[in-house]
Protein backbone atom coordinates (compact mmCIF):
# COMPACT_ATOMS: atom_id res chain seq x y z
CA UNK A 1 0.00 0.00 0.00
CA UNK A 2 1.45 3.36 -0.97
CA UNK A 3 1.04 6.41 1.18
CA UNK A 4 -0.21 9.72 -0.21
CA UNK A 5 2.64 12.19 -0.81
CA UNK A 6 1.24 14.58 1.82
CA UNK A 7 1.46 11.84 4.43
CA UNK A 8 5.01 10.98 3.35
CA UNK A 9 6.00 14.63 3.73
CA UNK A 10 4.38 14.84 7.15
CA UNK A 11 6.15 11.67 8.29
CA UNK A 12 9.47 12.99 6.97
CA UNK A 13 9.01 16.31 8.78
CA UNK A 14 7.99 14.60 12.03
CA UNK A 15 10.98 12.26 11.77
CA UNK A 16 13.35 15.19 11.25
CA UNK A 17 11.83 17.08 14.19
CA UNK A 18 12.03 14.00 16.42
CA UNK A 19 15.68 13.48 15.47
CA UNK A 20 16.42 17.16 16.12
CA UNK A 21 14.64 17.00 19.50
CA UNK A 22 16.63 13.90 20.49
CA UNK A 23 19.95 15.47 19.51
CA UNK A 24 19.00 18.70 21.27
CA UNK A 25 18.08 16.82 24.45
CA UNK A 26 21.44 15.02 24.42
CA UNK A 27 23.33 18.26 23.79
CA UNK A 28 21.44 20.09 26.52
CA UNK A 29 22.26 17.28 28.93
CA UNK A 30 25.97 17.64 28.15
CA UNK A 31 25.76 21.44 28.16
CA UNK A 32 24.05 21.59 31.55
CA UNK A 33 26.77 19.37 33.01
CA UNK A 34 29.47 21.54 31.47
CA UNK A 35 27.78 24.78 32.56
CA UNK A 36 27.43 23.55 36.12
CA UNK A 37 31.13 22.76 36.18
CA UNK A 38 32.17 26.08 34.59
CA UNK A 39 30.06 28.79 36.21
CA UNK A 40 31.64 32.20 35.60
CA UNK A 41 33.11 33.76 38.71
CA UNK A 42 32.62 37.34 37.47
CA UNK A 43 31.08 39.38 34.67
CA UNK A 44 34.45 39.49 32.92
CA UNK A 45 34.26 35.69 32.51
CA UNK A 46 31.07 35.90 30.42
CA UNK A 47 31.32 35.96 26.64
CA UNK A 48 29.62 38.44 24.33
CA UNK A 49 27.24 37.64 21.45
CA UNK A 50 26.74 40.97 19.68
CA UNK A 51 24.59 41.61 16.64
CA UNK A 52 26.76 43.70 14.35
CA UNK A 53 25.85 47.04 12.89
CA UNK A 54 28.14 49.76 11.56
CA UNK A 55 28.16 51.81 14.79
CA UNK A 56 29.06 48.75 16.91
CA UNK A 57 32.03 47.44 14.93
CA UNK A 58 34.68 49.74 16.47
CA UNK A 59 33.37 49.02 19.99
CA UNK A 60 33.34 45.27 19.32
CA UNK A 61 36.90 45.37 17.94
CA UNK A 62 38.01 47.22 21.06
CA UNK A 63 36.45 44.96 23.71
CA UNK A 64 35.98 41.53 22.09
CA UNK A 65 37.97 38.51 23.14
CA UNK A 66 38.65 35.29 21.19
CA UNK A 67 35.57 33.56 22.65
CA UNK A 68 33.17 36.43 21.83
CA UNK A 69 30.83 36.29 18.83
CA UNK A 70 30.14 38.91 16.18
CA UNK A 71 26.74 38.06 14.64
CA UNK A 72 24.70 39.16 11.64
CA UNK A 73 21.15 38.03 10.97
CA UNK A 74 21.43 38.08 7.19
CA UNK A 75 24.19 36.73 4.90
CA UNK A 76 24.00 40.02 2.95
CA UNK A 77 25.51 41.71 6.04
CA UNK A 78 28.72 39.65 5.86
CA UNK A 79 30.67 42.84 5.14
CA UNK A 80 30.06 43.91 8.73
CA UNK A 81 31.64 40.68 9.97
CA UNK A 82 34.60 41.20 7.67
CA UNK A 83 35.25 44.48 9.51
CA UNK A 84 35.69 42.67 12.85
CA UNK A 85 39.19 41.69 13.89
CA UNK A 86 38.53 39.62 17.04
CA UNK A 87 36.34 36.80 18.23
CA UNK A 88 34.26 34.41 16.18
CA UNK A 89 31.92 35.24 13.30
CA UNK A 90 28.32 33.98 13.09
CA UNK A 91 25.66 34.28 10.39
CA UNK A 92 22.04 33.47 11.30
CA UNK A 93 19.98 31.99 8.48
CA UNK A 94 16.20 32.26 8.18
CA UNK A 95 15.75 29.09 6.13
CA UNK A 96 17.56 25.94 5.10
CA UNK A 97 17.33 27.03 1.47
CA UNK A 98 19.02 30.35 2.32
CA UNK A 99 21.84 28.52 4.12
CA UNK A 100 22.33 26.05 1.27
CA UNK A 101 22.58 28.89 -1.20
CA UNK A 102 24.98 31.09 0.78
CA UNK A 103 27.27 28.65 2.60
CA UNK A 104 29.35 27.46 -0.36
CA UNK A 105 30.51 31.05 -0.91
CA UNK A 106 30.89 32.25 2.70
CA UNK A 107 31.79 29.16 4.75
CA UNK A 108 35.49 30.05 4.88
CA UNK A 109 34.66 33.46 6.39
CA UNK A 110 32.46 32.36 9.31
CA UNK A 111 32.94 30.24 12.41
CA UNK A 112 29.36 29.59 13.51
CA UNK A 113 26.19 28.87 11.56
CA UNK A 114 23.01 30.08 13.24
CA UNK A 115 19.48 29.08 12.31
CA UNK A 116 16.31 30.85 13.41
CA UNK A 117 13.65 28.24 14.22
CA UNK A 118 10.99 30.78 15.13
CA UNK A 119 8.18 31.83 12.88
CA UNK A 120 9.04 35.36 11.87
CA UNK A 121 6.19 37.59 10.72
CA UNK A 122 8.60 39.36 8.37
CA UNK A 123 9.35 36.11 6.55
CA UNK A 124 5.96 34.52 7.27
CA UNK A 125 7.13 30.93 7.15
CA UNK A 126 8.58 28.15 9.21
CA UNK A 127 11.27 26.11 7.47
CA UNK A 128 12.25 23.13 9.62
CA UNK A 129 15.46 21.24 8.82
CA UNK A 130 14.94 18.46 6.32
CA UNK A 131 12.32 20.32 4.31
CA UNK A 132 14.45 22.79 2.33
Amino acid sequence: MTRPSGLKSAIRILSALFLFAAVLAILLGFASTAVAAQQPSSVSDLWIDLRMGPPLIPLYNEVARDEDIARVDDPAQLGQLRATNRGRRMVVFKSIAEARQALPEIASEIDIIGYNFELDSHYGRYDPPGTG
